[in-house]
């Protein structure tokens, strides 16, 4: 019986369906379209915008990146006088990634740090770093064009504004205890050492409160894609339409099995 099933309801049976009934197969297709087209439209659309920016070299004449001052001292042997990792941008890397960062930017676009939100924010803010970290991009997502380069240049902005205040934090914090060690009965020689590195210090201070002074430089300005990046509708309506077919001709085989053991039927 099973082998008088397979021929009956072989590779031709189905093929002379489809040439008997093909207006019904076009009719199956042209709703399955319409219902995929109709479920891309119902999607939500996310616009990426993007801009690349590199740290202003003056960032690494002054040692600000890495916590050393042999770079600026003059004074230091020439293995140790230049950094240990080409373009030390580690900080920066690390606080990009951190989940410190990704609350800040929740707490300026959102009204409230919810999980939903703080959730978003890690989904569509991306961080990447180029050619031995000399270039940085982030990217970011939102439902419009506008919104999406808008907000993109608010969280560049906010990137620059804190951490340069976390550099003056640390700079001032050095001053002060520097200044308290310099007034401490020290030897001339260590003394004198003290003054040097306070008058460094000082140097490095006034050059990022200074007006003038940008730590960000974008080498590109703010972008953002005209045309929505996700949903991708040949993606959307190729599944939709799989799916479609699938549950189409699994349809037909049961009814074309069904048909056929009526038939057998005395």
């Amino acid at each position: 019986m099973s082998v008088k099933t397979e021929h009956r309801l072989s590779i031709t049976t189905y093929w002379r369906w489809l040439t008997k009934y093909w207006w019904l197969a076009l009719l199956y297709l042209g709703v399955g379209l319409t219902a995929a087209y109709l479920h891309f439209q119902s999607l939500p659309r996310w616009y990426q915008s993007q801009v690349i920016f590199v740290v202003n070299p003056e960032a690494y004449n002054q040692g600000l990146l890495i916590r050393s001052d042999e770079i600026v001292s003059g004074n230091a042997p020439s293995s140790a006088s230049k950094p240990r990792i080409a373009e030390p941008e580690l900080r920066i890397s690390y606080w990009l990634n951190s989940d410190d960062f990704a609350r800040k930017v929740t707490a300026m676009l959102f009204d409230e740090v919810t999980d939903e939100a703080l959730f978003q924010v890690r989904r569509h803010l991306h961080y990447y770093r180029y050619q031995n970290d000399r270039f940085h991009a982030i990217h970011w997502h939102a439902a419009t064009p506008q919104a999406s380069k808008q907000q993109l240049q608010m969280i560049l902005e906010m990137l620059e504004t804190e951490l340069l205040k976390e550099r003056i934090n640390e700079l001032e914090l050095q001053i002060s205890k520097a200044t308290q060690l310099a007034s401490s009965p020290w030897p001339s020689e260590a003394r004198a050492e003290l003054q040097q590195n306070i008058s460094m210090l000082r140097t490095r201070l006034a050059m990022v409160t200074s007006d003038a002074f940008r730590l960000i430089q974008p080498t590109t300005d703010v972008t953002a894609s005209p045309n929505p990046i996700y949903p991708q509708r040949i993606q959307v309506m190729l599944v939709a339409m799989f799916w479609w077919c699938a549950v189409g001709v699994t349809l037909l085989h049961f009814w074309l099995a069904k048909r056929w053991l009526a038939r057998r039927k005395p």
